[in-house]
């Protein structure tokens, strides 16, 4: 068997003042500026006899919020 594999890393932070922050509970406290970047990396592996893929990505997010959902 003959595999390829493959990487890819790209930064996925994103800023939008007063969007709510993961804040023990208070729902005051909000989005004032960035800090650190956040990024998503992929490991794509490929067998070459049978053209199946397969990937495996890693994101540096906690959840999914509405906010991120609905693009605000």
């Amino acid at each position: 068997m003959t595999y390829q594999a493959g990487t890819a890393k790209t930064d996925i932070t994103c800023f939008k003042t007063g969007v709510g922050m993961m804040c023990y509970g208070m729902y005051f406290n909000n989005v004032q500026g960035k800090h650190t970047p956040l990024f998503a990396r992929a490991f794509v592996f490929r067998d070459v006899e049978s053209g199946k893929k397969f990937a495996y990505v890693i994101a540096e997010l906690c959840f999914i919020s509405i906010s991120i959902r609905q693009g605000r």
